[in-house]
Formats: C-alpha cells, sequence, structure tokens
C-alpha cells in the first residue's frame, strides 16, 4: 500500500534560479516511487536546459518542452502524461521537507482513507535548515463545511485552503477535472469544481511546504491584485452559474465572495486605466445575479443590503477602503 506511485507534475517557466533547488528536494524524498514530470512551459531562459539535466541522471524523470501558455497549460499536459496512483503539483520556484511525500501518503491512508492531504506552509526569501530536520508528525481532520468555509471566506487557517501546491491527491478524486485557463486564481477555480467531490481532508499540522517570495513572481507584481481581482470575480461569477441542482446550497458562499471581489475589484481600479472595462463587467454580472443575491435568505438581511448599498455607490465604498488602510 505504502509503495504507491506519486507522480510529481512541475510546471516550469523561467525560473533557472530556483529551479535546481525545487530539484533538490523531489530527488531528496525519502518516498522513493516517483514519478517526476518537468513541464517547460516554453522557457526562454536555461530552465528546459536544466530539467533535461536532471532527468538524464535521474530515471523517474521525464521532460516535456511545450509553447508557452501559462502554468494551467502546463498542469493539464503533466496530467495527463501521468501514471501514479496519487498527484503532487508543487511549483518549481519553491522546496519542501524531504519526508514530505512519504507523510502525505500516510497522511492519506489513515483510519479508512483520505482523497486528499494537506500540510502547513511557511513564506521564505532563502535557506530553511528544518527542510530535513525530524519531525514528530501531527494530524487532524477538516470536514467539507468548514474546508468550503476556509476557502471561499478566506477565514480559518488558509494555508489548508486554496493553495493547490501543498496537497497530495488521490488520483481518483481530480481524475476528470481540468485546469482552467487563467492567469491567476487558478486554484480557486479548481477547489471550487472539486469541492462537491470532497467528503473529509487529513491535515498534517507540520510546515513541509517552502514558498518562496521573489519579486518577479506574479503575486509580487504591481498589477496583481487588479488582475487577481478580475480573475477572482470571473471564478465566483462562472462557478456560481455552473451550480448543478444538487449544488445550489453552495450559492450563497458564491453570491457573497463575488460581491466582496466586485467591491475590491473596483477599489484597486480606481484610478487605473482598466476602470472603465472592470467597471462594466462588475455591473452586468450584478445586473445577472441581483436577484439572487437579494433574495437570498441564507446571508442575513443586514449583509446583502450593506453589499448592496456599496455597490451602487462606489465613491463611498472607496473612501471607506483608502482610510481604513491607512
Amino acid at each position: 500500500m505504502m509503495n504507491e506511485l506519486i507522480s510529481v507534475i512541475v510546471p516550469v517557466y523561467n525560473i533557472e534560479n530556483y529551479l535546481p533547488r525545487c530539484l533538490h528536494a523531489l530527488s531528496e524524498q525519502t518516498y522513493k516511487n516517483l514519478e517526476i514530470l518537468l513541464v517547460d512551459d516554453g522557457s526562454t531562459d536555461s530552465s528546459g536546459a536544466i530539467c533535461d539535466d536532471f532527468a538524464a541522471k535521474d530515471s523517474r524523470v521525464r521532460v516535456i518542452h511545450k509553447p508557452n501558455e501559462g502554468a494551467w497549460s502546463a498542469r493539464n499536459v503533466g496530467k495527463e502524461a501521468s501514471r501514479g496512483d496519487y498527484l503532487f503539483f508543487p511549483d518549481g520556484d519553491d522546496f519542501f521537507h524531504q519526508d514530505l511525500l512519504s507523510i502525505l501518503l500516510e497522511a492519506i491512508h489513515r483510519g479508512d482513507g483520505y482523497d486528499m492531504a494537506i500540510c502547513r506552509i511557511k513564506e521564505t526569501n532563502g535557506e530553511e535548515s528544518e527542510a530535513s530536520s525530524p519531525l514528530s508528525v501531527v494530524y487532524s481532520t477538516k470536514t467539507q463545511k468548514d474546508f468550503y468555509f476556509d476557502l471561499l471566506y478566506e477565514k480559518g487557517d488558509s494555508q489548508f485552503a486554496v493553495f493547490l501546491w501543498n496537497k497530495l491527491f488521490r488520483r481518483s478524486l481530480i481524475e476528470n477535472l481540468r485546469f482552467n485557463p487563467l492567469p491567476v486564481a487558478e486554484d480557486l477555480d479548481f477547489f471550487i469544481r472539486l469541492f462537491p467531490r470532497i467528503k473529509e481532508v487529513t491535515l498534517v499540522e507540520n510546515t513541509l511546504y517552502y514558498w518562496i517570495q521573489r519579486p518577479g513572481s506574479l503575486t509580487h507584481n504591481d498589477r496583481s491584485a487588479i488582475l487577481n481581482g478580475f480573475c477572482s470575480a470571473r471564478v465566483y461569477y462562472r462557478n456560481y452559474l455552473a451550480l448543478s441542482e444538487k449544488e445550489k446550497t453552495y450559492s450563497p458562499f458564491l453570491l457573497e465572495r463575488l460581491y466582496v471581489r466586485m467591491l475590491f475589484l473596483r477599489h484597486h481600479v480606481w484610478n487605473s486605466p482598466e476602470r472603465k472595462d472592470a467597471f462594466a463587467e462588475c455591473d452586468f454580472m450584478a445586473q445577472t445575479t441581483r436577484k439572487a443575491f437579494l433574495f437570498c435568505r441564507k446571508l442575513p438581511l443586514w449583509k446583502r443590503v450593506a453589499y448592496m448599498i456599496l455597490f451602487y455607490c462606489p465613491s463611498l465604498t472607496h473612501w471607506l477602503m483608502k482610510i481604513s488602510r491607512n
């Protein structure tokens, strides 16, 4: 049971200064039955060559070179080419504890077995000596309801929510799910669609994944707030419209998060060239969901009224958000 194949799918794009550390972390994993798929998404630096050199030294490694489309595409390509019983999707500029995969696999097999295991993360700018230190593993569980609450409301312990790369998935859980073409918020979109399949998840309370904070990454770009606002609002809107009758019970969560995202998006674009397009798109999404939101009795009346006032008084909303940050 504990010799099952894990497919590690790594999207790679212009990360030559960080990729060697990630590949070293993979080669040092104490769990050895791995299939490592490095998907070079059209890198223009030496990242592709680094992948090829690594593959020449480790028979478990396969490199796929493809034109640049984005991490979502690289993950789809890697997932389709993989053969493992379990799937792990680290970012190529991060690293992790040498026991990460063995611990996550053991966590999945606890009790009657789970479909997904999650570990804690740590943001870092450099070396982490504890990445190879002995651990006393601590487990816990999270129900479907709690997991979804943390995911959509961004409360609770967010480390266990929306990130893709600190989780090990049983293949059967995500077999027919693809990543949608989004520059950001693809993890959010993926988990909203995955959520109805999840019954309970197992958590590893130890820090096993190290998230490198690099200045050139998309999340640290000056325009990241605007881009994330656009994509997140669209994710909530499209997934709300796609809810089946069986899933309608989750519509209050999606509707509320949609309006929160639209309020923040319009605040971030206030003085930007994207303002006209953002306001027009938000107006359209509000027009098509306003009635459902106003009559959603699962949301408190005060909240529905407050969000409507804020949405239709954008100057007031912008002023309130501005002073709240000072």
